[in-house]
């Protein structure tokens, strides 16, 4: 389904049309997810936000990029510092 000429009175094409803006977001909020993930301090705080992004949506995405940035800096959402490879050493195979 063509995105132009809109189709808005056709049930089939905002059907398409919705299912494909649904799969390309939770597609970036996955990833998102898996950042948060990998920066919180502990797993289950790293859950948590996960589980908000995927149910309350992109504020709460937005929400945790804020406060991450305000309280980290631009460096806080480094995947790869040495603090966390000392406290889960199977990421990385446990080399240091």
């Amino acid at each position: 389904h063509p995105l132009f000429p809109l189709q808005t009175d056709n049930l089939e094409w905002n059907n398409a049309w919705l299912m494909a803006t649904v799969i390309d977001y939770y597609g970036a909020c996955l990833c998102l997810c898996g950042v948060i993930v990998g920066t919180e301090e502990d797993w289950f705080r790293g859950a948590l936000w996960s589980l908000g992004c995927c149910l309350l949506g992109s504020p709460i995405c937005c929400l945790w990029i804020i406060l991450r940035i305000w309280k980290h800096g631009s460096s806080g959402l480094c995947l790869q510092n040495d603090d966390r490879r000392s406290r889960y050493p199977s990421i990385d195979g446990g080399v240091d």
